[in-house]
């Protein structure tokens, strides 16, 4: 019943008529066909559903009630807040909970600009999720906690997965992940999402890596087609090791490298021999346009920068631009940018840029702060890349 509902929807046959007759079914998964595929009639413009699908929300299975509640958001009704409300009211199921303070927060993305495309598939991912994921992940990505203060699957929220680079991610939707995540074993392990389109996992991992508080690039469909077309011979889950080696590492070879910079140019090489009592600094106040370049031996594929300012927290980089070259003249626009917190006190994290990867041979940083009496330093530089794939 529930496939001949959506056969009717994709021939352009479904009416009202029938999507009250699958409203009133049995079954409660026939109930949530009828109620998706109401959207597909409100979006051409018929709204004599409406008081139907508000009935939904005293359904007595909470999976019903849930999808409901995410027709009224995906819809923006402008009662959706009420029916939220009432909803929440009136069941008080853990799913229709989580779910409906998800829901309230939705749309809470990193604050920066988003093109319409990104934000379209920011919000297809957000249905996506709330509608698949959240069990296992949590409402708000932080898991979704078992008894013995166990987590079912692993936490999205600052996830290295999630938030490094975007083969990580793919490489996991496509084909699953298995095994303990560094020394922790999770009951619900991830299978493979394979049989989705590339879009549906661009949409879902860019939602994921904007979400929860995280703020990392989205993802696109030809991405997650280049790592499918990379990775098709594979047949089994991903361990958290083989994710790692397949990321973009630190390029270990700092010694070949050719620094130079606008400023301090004598103390360039305080910034890469791996120790933090040394640094590179500017020797004078901070201020716009002040950079710091690297020339690999080779052009690699290079996908981020790690800075670490940290014993020096005053004299870290601000509003800072990162550009690649592949001979050093032609720059092009910035692969990244930014206003990245400076560290406060001695041990914070590393300044960690990520963008996506593109050949080249050089890496400039340059940083657009302004600070009249502190320098601009840098106690460890680290260039994320490899080798490219013949």
């Amino acid at each position: 019943r529930m496939h001949a509902a959506w056969t009717l929807e994709g021939l352009g046959a479904a009416t009202p008529e029938t999507v009250r007759a699958a409203l009133k079914d049995p079954h409660p998964q026939v109930r949530i066909a009828a109620i998706r595929i109401s959207e597909t009639l409100f979006k051409a413009g018929d709204g004599t559903l409406g008081h139907d699908i508000r009935n939904m929300i005293s359904d007595p299975d909470e999976k019903v009630v849930i999808q409901a509640m995410m027709t009224a958001k995906l819809l923006k009704w402008p009662d959706q807040s009420k029916l939220l409300a009432d909803a929440m009211a009136s069941n008080k199921s853990r799913g229709v909970q989580e779910i409906g303070t998800q829901l309230k927060k939705a749309g809470a993305m990193a604050p920066r600009k988003v093109t319409a495309e990104q934000m379209a598939s920011y919000e297809r991912g957000q249905v996506i999720y709330s509608s698949l994921c959240f069990s296992c992940h949590g409402a708000d990505g932080t898991g979704t906690e078992i008894p013995g203060n166990q987590l079912l699957a692993p936490a999205l929220k600052d996830s290295e997965v999630i938030t490094g680079h975007h083969g990580m991610s793919v490489r996991t939707l496509l084909h699953g992940l298995t095994g303990p995540i560094d020394g922790v074993s999770y009951p619900g392990e991830m299978i493979s999402m394979e049989s989705n389109g590339d879009q549906w996992i661009a949409d879902v991992l860019s939602y994921c890596r904007n979400g929860f508080g995280n703020t990392a690039g989205f993802i696109s469909k030809e991405q997650v087609a280049k790592v499918r077309a990379q990775t098709k011979e594979r047949e089994k889950p991903w361990t958290i090791e083989e994710l790692r080696a397949e990321a973009p590492q630190e390029l270990a070879n700092r010694e070949a490298w050719k620094l130079s910079s606008s400023h301090g140019s004598k103390t360039l090489d305080g910034c890469v021999d791996g120790k933090l009592e040394t640094s590179f600094v500017t020797g004078a106040p901070k201020r716009k346009g002040m950079w710091i370049q690297v020339e690999l031996p080779e052009p690699m594929l290079v996908s981020g920068i790690k800075l670490d300012a940290s014993p020096s927290p005053k004299n870290a980089p601000e509003n800072w631009q990162v550009f690649v070259s592949m001979d050093g003249k032609e720059w092009g626009l910035p692969v990244a940018k930014g206003k990245p917190v400076a560290p406060r006190q001695e041990g914070d994290k590393l300044i960690d840029i990520k963008f996506p990867e593109h050949s080249a041979r050089f890496v400039r940083f340059v940083q657009n702060g302004h600070a009249r009496h502190h320098n601009w330093s840098i106690h460890e530089l680290h260039v994320l890349g490899r080798e490219p794939i013949d």
